[in-house]
């Protein structure tokens, strides 16, 4: 005798709503604008000078030759009085990578500089 199919009826089950708790601090969406990543910008120190004089000489020096120098003093040097050394610095620029391509360049022209990064 072949066995017959027992048919088993399925429970009626209503709906589950399941919610969460209420967040105990409102989630705010993040500010729009630039992000403190985009605001980084990078530098390349080409030198500091115990004399304003020397560090405005080869900013001069680095603007004949077509780049965005400027001298200004370095004011949180460790044994270093504030001011007592003023620094030289190409730039800014926007990625590392463009840093970089400058970088290579003032090597190529005898400098020894280095990246610097600056947030505003």
């Amino acid at each position: 005798m072949a066995a017959r199919p027992v048919r088993v009826a399925a429970p009626a089950v209503d709906t589950i709503r399941v919610s969460a708790p209420e967040p105990a601090i409102p989630v705010q969406p993040a500010p729009k604008g630039p992000s403190r990543v985009a605001a980084s910008q990078y530098w390349i120190q080409v030198g500091a000078f115990r004399t304003l004089e020397a560090a405005v000489q080869l900013a001069e020096r680095l603007r004949r030759q077509g780049m965005a120098a400027l001298n200004d003093p370095l004011t949180s040097l460790p044994g270093y009085p504030a001011g007592a050394l003023a620094r030289v610095r190409v730039g800014p620029f926007a990625t590392h990578s463009d840093a970089l391509s400058k970088l290579r360049e003032l090597i190529a022209r005898g400098y020894a500089p280095f990246i610097a990064q600056a947030r505003d």
